[in-house]
């Protein structure tokens, strides 16, 4: 476990530009994952819908729960 604020400070800023404020899923990409696995079985379908949930997280944007997490 790292101990040196220096160091954790550095990790968090480095980590905070990589991923998005709020964590959705990035429809775009998810939806070429399922065209590929569908193309290798004919009369399948899936849609991003059946597979991703992003209600909780939206609740806690509306909420304000992400803004405060960020003013911390």
């Amino acid at each position: 476990m790292q101990n040196n604020e220096a160091y954790l400070e550095s990790a968090y800023n480095d980590i905070v530009k990589i991923f998005e404020r709020v964590p959705l899923v990035t429809r775009e990409g998810l939806d070429i994952q399922i065209k590929e696995a569908l193309a290798r079985k004919p009369g399948a379908t899936l849609r991003v819908e059946d597979i991703v949930d992003e209600s909780i997280v939206m609740e806690l944007e509306k909420e304000g729960f992400i803004d405060r997490i960020y003013k911390q």
